[in-house]
Formats: structure tokens, C-alpha cells, sequence
């Protein structure tokens, strides 16, 4: 009795077989891992919030500090979004999205205190932001304190707004006024130790005192100081003020205070202080604004303090 034939073993496969299973295992493989991490974002998302925490704040969209207070209101709405995005904020084992109440200002302090007054007793806040800029930020911080509100200041950064009065409920995220310029400076003692210093700022609390901070370390550094002059924040006109330093045989330029008065300074450097122009500029503010590249056509390689920097490794 004849045997059954044995399956003929199957030949080997080609090179180009093998990589298109070994693709589709791969292209398996990640789909599976899709659809399992898909499942457990959803498993583990909150099926809902507890509430609702209310943070309320005065900022610029009009006045002098328009440009900063908006571009504020925009990382501010952007934070918040991404809190309530991911899961909002847990209290007592409770999940709480946040909401925004917010009056424009109109960059003057005597529209501070009263709409303040406002958010917290009419609109119920809960938390407070500060306004943008240390003037703006002096007239709300006695609101938190009076209606024992936190605040968290995120543009006022003068060291005159915790010296001059006690600040029990505000909360600052910046480096303060008196630090601004000193990285500056020390560049200047390690690279251009000979040149001498004019120093052009608006009046300010915050201005006036990052700048005089910053001319207190030039001098004990040993660097010459050859101007110092402020100018109103309302300033429109910076020439006399410009050809003034240059004549004071000043090699740098320090100072600034926010936006306007910094594109306001770049502007008429072009015509008041000519060849040979300023080796070094520092301004205050403007520099990190985006419009003050977009604005302008000599604003390379002008410096400007920056609190955070993604490409920069921080220690604690």
C-alpha cells in the first residue's frame, strides 16, 4: 500500500518578499500601538469638570503699552487653553477648567483700581492676574491684598513695586527690574571694556530703575558712563536726546523702556547718530517684540534681556 506523498517544503522566499512582510508586520505592529494608545487616552480622560476657576485681569489693548498687553493676552489665552485641554486643574481631587474675565485698561493706572474692584466683587474672580507693566501692576497689587486675592504678575517686574510697600498676595514670575541690563553690561566688561556708555531711558518706574541698576554695576566694573537722561513714557521725539549721547563721545547705547520708545530710538539713530554707529545697543523690552524686526531695518544685532529661552539649558 502506497504512503501519502510529504507536502513539498515551500521554496525560500526572495529578499524583496521578506522586506514587504517584515513592512506589513511594522505597518501591523504600529496600528496596533495607535489604536491601544487611542483607547487608553480616552479610558483615562475626565468625563467632565467639577467647576469652573475664574482668573481676572486688566490689560493694555489700548495706550501706550498696547503692543506688549496684547501680545500678553495672546500667551495668556494660549496657557489657558492648553490647561483646560489637558485635563484642567485639580483641587481636592476635583477637575476645574479656568475661565477668563478681562477689561482693557487702556494703559492708564487710574482705570486700574476700580476695575479691579470690579472683577472681584462683581465678577466673583477668584484668582487675579497682574496688568502688564510695573506702573499698571503698583496701582492693582492693593487690590489683592485688600480682598485677599492672589495675584501673579507677569509684566511688572520694577523692584520698586515689593520696596515701597508690603506685598502680601502677589506673586511675581519675572527676574526683577535691577537684573535686565546686568547681562549687558557684564558682556560689555568682557568684550569691550574701553567703550564708554550712554545710557537713554524712558521715566518709568521699571525703565528708570532697570537702567540706573544697570549704570551702578558699569561703574563698579569700572566702565565709563559718558551719559545718562530719561525721557517721558508720551516721548514722540528722541534727536536731541540721541545726537547728545553721541557727542558725549559714547561708543554703546543702553536703556529704552517698552515698544514704541524703543522703535522710536532705532528709527532716529539712523539719522542722529551716524557713521560710526553705536557698536553695542541694549534696549529694554522692544527687542523681544516680533513687530520691532518686522518694523525695522537696523534691528539686527540689536540685545535685549529675555526672561526664557527654549534653545538655553537652565540649572536650578
Amino acid at each position: 500500500m502506497s504512503q501519502p506523498n510529504q507536502a513539498e517544503a515551500a521554496p525560500p522566499a526572495s529578499p524583496g518578499r521578506r522586506r514587504k512582510l517584515i513592512a506589513v508586520g511594522i505597518a501591523v505592529l504600529v496600528v496596533l500601538v495607535a489604536l491601544t494608545a487611542t483607547a487608553v487616552y480616552y479610558l483615562i480622560q475626565p468625563k467632565g469638570f467639577s467647576g469652573t476657576i475664574k482668573v481676572g485681569f486688566t490689560i493694555s489693548l489700548t495706550g501706550n503699552y498696547q503692543v506688549e498687553g496684547t501680545n500678553s493676552l495672546k500667551g495668556i489665552k494660549t496657557a489657558v487653553d492648553w490647561i483646560n485641554s489637558h485635563s484642567g486643574v485639580s483641587v481636592g481631587g476635583k477637575l476645574y477648567n479656568i475661565s477668563l474675565d478681562y477689561y482693557d485698561d487702556q494703559s492708564l493706572q487710574p482705570n486700574v483700581g476700580g476695575l479691579y474692584t470690579r472683577i472681584i466683587q462683581q465678577d466673583s474672580a477668584q484668582f487675579l492676574l497682574a496688568p502688564y507693566s510695573s506702573p499698571l501692576t503698583t496701582a492693582a497689587a492693593p487690590a489683592a491684598d485688600q480682598y485677599d486675592r492672589v495675584m501673579l504678575s507677569h509684566g511688572g517686574s520694577s523692584d520698586i513695586i515689593w520696596t515701597q510697600a508690603s506685598r502680601r498676595n502677589l506673586v511675581e514670575v519675572l527676574s526683577p527690574a535691577s537684573l535686565y541690563l546686568k547681562g549687558a553690561v557684564g558682556w560689555l566688561k568682557a568684550n569691550h571694556a574701553t567703550d564708554k556708555i550712554a545710557a537713554l531711558y524712558a521715566s518709568d518706574s521699571f525703565s528708570a530703575f532697570a537702567t540706573q541698576a544697570a549704570l551702578g554695576y558699569a561703574q563698579s566694573q569700572g566702565l565709563t558712563v559718558v551719559y545718562n537722561q530719561s525721557y517721558p513714557a508720551s516721548v514722540t521725539d528722541l534727536s536731541t536726546q540721541l545726537a547728545a549721547a553721541k557727542n558725549a563721545g559714547a561708543d554703546v547705547l543702553i536703556g529704552g523702556g517698552h515698544f514704541n520708545d524703543g522703535l522710536l530710538i532705532m528709527n532716529q539713530l539712523k539719522t542722529t547718530w551716524t557713521a560710526p554707529a553705536p557698536k553695542f545697543i541694549s534696549l529694554l523690552v522692544a527687542v523681544t517684540e516680533p513687530n520691532f524686526q518686522a518694523q525695522l531695518t537696523n534691528a539686527n544685532y540689536v540685545t535685549g534681556p529675555s526672561q526664557w529661552e527654549t534653545v538655553v539649558s537652565y540649572t536650578s
